[in-house]
């Protein structure tokens, strides 16, 4: 935009070529910086000599830029902590793979941990089951069948604190003679087929593989502990002049197993004494890690010292608290938001003394109430627009267990 204003006058003569005269004056001063342009436009007269008016060109300055709105202010730190948090306090609960040769008490260790969904895909708890009332047993046919059993706690684990995968070695070979009659399958198609087995193809593996890693992920997420057993297999040397040489005895299973889980127990039977061996264990700050090697017993009623033993090396809450429900890290969307809805309508509170949280969900919100430094005043204003409530007593479990991930997964610490 330019404001255009006539300025003085310029003549010119066809007999001397260009000649000025004349005065221009300028109207106002010119604000600094700006630049002037000369334009000539002729204006022809009878009988005089050409003449032109000079006019000034004036750059209207830009406006002023707009101030920034809400979208385009950015406070240090904002972008990165969408992504980084601030450490949180560990509730994570015991995952332990358990593994030996036949009759070190893998199974009858697995029975001693409190309330388990117990996983029996081979049969080996059968004949202990009448023995733990307070246990639940599922015998899965399948391995889908064991996926669909694991599913089910991340939705609604009810009362129980452990699961148990008895056992994985099993589940490891299901899933293989699965894919391996999928890939069966597809071969009578083909030309020349008469074969009535499958040998699984390197570039076959990465669909059991993916199952086994999916089982594995639900498993490790849960809020419950979870002991996965496995059986013994002899080790061999990998290279070298010693290559295939029996160097000693290993899990058996799909070779990454030992990286989901925080602690590698192996079982032995040496003379009369049971011994149990710590091949690996992922410990918090400041918690006293178990012996490299410790003895245990089982006495004639099946009953092990085990769970006591391991309980006095981390948190002993761990193995008792209740269950909360967890997000599906297999699943793309998430049963539970990240964060209660602004706009939904409140939900209403549950009469006192109806349904309303359990102790350890009220223990919890008060923990993450210390943790990220909230205030009375801002705690009310939450429970009063997420749910309709005053006060964290009043929620029922559903909403109870919704703010503690809310928080855990969406609130930044002042």
């Amino acid at each position: 935009m330019s404001l255009l204003e006539p300025v003085g006058a310029l003549w010119y003569d066809p007999d001397q070529g260009v000649a000025w005269s004349g005065r221009i004056t300028l109207p106002r001063p010119l604000p600094a910086g700006v630049s002037l342009q000369v334009i000539a436009v002729p204006k022809p007269l009878r009988g005089r000599k050409e003449k032109y008016d000079l006019h000034l060109e004036i750059p209207w300055p830009p406006p002023p830029p707009e101030p920034p709105g809400p979208d385009d202010i950015i406070i240090r730190g904002e972008i990165m902590s969408q992504y980084f948090k601030p450490p949180r306090p560990s509730h994570r609960r015991h995952k332990i793979l358990i593994w030996g040769l036949s009759g070190t008490g893998k199974t009858t260790l697995a029975l001693q941990f409190p309330h388990c969904a117990f996983i029996d895909n081979h049969g080996s708890a059968e004949k202990y089951e009448a023995a733990y009332p307070q246990h639940l047993f599922a015998h899965p046919t399948g391995p889908d069948d064991t996926m669909a059993a694991v599913a089910s706690l991340m939705k609604d684990p009810a009362d129980r604190k452990t699961l148990v995968l008895d056992d994985l070695t099993t589940y490891w070979g299901q899933v293989q003679e699965k894919w391996a009659g999928l890939f069966l399958a597809r071969l009578p198609k083909s030309k020349g087929h008469h074969a009535e087995f499958y040998s699984l193809q390197p570039s076959d593996w990465i669909h059991p593989k993916r199952e086994l890693k999916a089982l594995i992920m639900r498993a490790i997420a849960l809020d419950m502990n979870v002991i996965a057993v496995a059986r013994a297999q002899k080790e061999y040397a990998g290279e070298g002049d010693n290559f295939m040489k029996v160097i000693g005895e290993t899990f058996a299973g799909e070779k990454n197993l030992p990286y989901e889980f925080d602690y590698i127990i192996e079982l032995r039977r040496e003379g009369d004494k049971r011994v149990a061996v710590v091949h690996k264990q992922r410990i918090a700050p400041g918690q006293k890690p178990l012996p490299e090697r410790f003895e245990f017993s089982i006495d004639a009623q099946g009953k092990s010292n085990f769970v006591e033993f391991i309980s006095q090396y981390g948190n002993p809450e761990d193995l008792t608290r209740d269950a909360q429900r967890v997000p599906d890290p297999v699943l793309a969307q998430e049963p539970l938001p990240s964060e209660p809805p602004a706009t939904a309508p409140p939900q209403p509170p549950s009469p006192p003394g109806n349904g309303g949280p359990t102790e350890a969900q009220l223990n919890r919100l008060k923990e993450l109430k210390t943790h990220y430094n909230i205030d009375n005043a801002e705690w009310g204003q939450t429970l009063q627009k997420f749910y309709g409530a005053t006060t964290a007593k009043v929620l029922v479990p559903d909403q109870a267990d919704h703010f503690i991930h809310y928080l855990e997964s969406g609130r930044i610490p002042f």
